[in-house]
């Protein structure tokens, strides 16, 4: 049993099974509290039990606290609706027992998660803030449903199918320019990355 206040409706549904299998974890390992490093390493890592019986109950240390609210605080700023796993793990990357497990198993750190995004991908709505867009016309049908598919607490990920030169693109720099000009609900993040595929195929091969 856990014993901490937690709102889960506060959380994406996949930060909360994270947090859910941390738990699971620290009793496996038979610990009497659950810190930081156990909920790195439902991603990453394994750990050695040091009670035996395990704990019936679980109290988070402070550090692990601490991370939810960091976490929570940075998704309020980034203006998302919800804590989502990318804003636990760039505040787990300040946790020096964490970032210890993360480079042990040659995982990078989210400051370099976030600087190959800078170098790879392309801001649209610094584009849209620019007038570096075009108006897209006819396309207001698709644009509302793509908002409908974010807006969704799952399964929310739009998916454009189409032969190149359909308007693929257009649709997503219409949203750019909709989130700009603040015609999406407030809960959608007021970000849009548009990755450079052929850099990343590069890098990669």
């Amino acid at each position: 049993k856990l014993i901490m206040s937690h709102s889960p409706e506060e959380f994406t549904d996949q930060t909360n099974k994270a947090i859910g299998e941390a738990l699971e974890y620290t009793q496996e390992q038979k610990h009497i509290e659950l810190v930081p490093l156990h909920l790195a390493h439902v991603l990453i890592a394994d750990g050695h039990g040091q009670q035996n019986p395990p704990p019936s109950k679980i109290y988070p240390n402070s550090s692990f606290i601490n991370v939810l609210k960091q976490a929570k605080k940075l998704s309020k700023q980034q203006k998302d609706s919800h804590t989502a796993i990318g804003h636990i793990l760039t505040v787990l990357h300040e946790d020096s027992d964490t970032t210890s497990a993360f480079g042990s198993v040659g995982l990078t750190t989210a400051e370099q998660t976030y600087q190959a995004l800078e170098k790879y991908g392309h801001n649209l709505i610094a584009d849209a803030e620019a007038g570096k867009l075009d108006p897209v016309i006819g396309r207001d049908q698709e644009i509302r449903r793509c908002i409908q598919v974010l807006s969704r607490r799952t399964k929310n990920n739009p998916v454009l199918i189409g032969e190149p030169g359909v308007g693929k693109t257009a649709i997503v720099e219409g949203l750019a320019r909709r989130i700009v000009h603040q015609d999406v609900p407030d809960t959608l993040p007021r970000r849009l990355i548009a990755l450079d595929l052929g850099a990343l195929v590069g890098k990669i091969y």
